[in-house]
């Protein structure tokens, strides 16, 4: 893959990446899936989550746990690694200016995360993080 999200077909997306850490965007995405679910029963509704913050351990990998709420409350069939490419776990900071990821590793993870979920959707979800601060880096 290039690192450019190259889709073979459209997929719209609505995306939900505004407001503050408790600013209710998860309860937001919840309902907005609701409805294009009830709304919309023939189509592929999904979610991805980028870059998160507050994570679980699912077979060794750390994932969102808004992405495990999601995939288990609508039945959702992505893999979990690919609805949370990103997870900006504690040590994160340290790891990237240390080197250990680049910005262009990251964006990698996004785009591939992004085209493999679109090959199961019509329309996918996109919930921002908590607030613009996380993974903010001065270079």
């Amino acid at each position: 893959m290039s690192g450019k999200c190259d889709l073979k077909r459209h997929v719209s997306s609505i995306h939900c990446i505004v407001g503050y850490f408790t600013s209710r965007k998860t309860t937001t995405c919840l309902g907005m899936l609701t409805g294009l679910r009830k709304y919309l029963p023939d189509s592929r509704v999904n979610y991805i989550k980028p870059v998160g913050q507050k994570h679980v351990t699912i077979d060794g990998v750390k994932v969102d746990k808004d992405v495990v709420l999601f995939k288990k409350w609508f039945n959702l069939t992505a893999r979990e690694p690919a609805m949370s490419p990103v997870v900006v776990a504690a040590g994160f900071s340290r790891d990237y200016i240390d080197g250990k990821y680049s910005r262009e590793h990251l964006v990698k993870l996004i785009d591939n995360a992004v085209e493999e979920v679109s090959h199961q959707s019509d329309l996918i979800v996109v919930e921002g993080t908590g607030h613009t601060g996380v993974g903010k880096f001065k270079e």
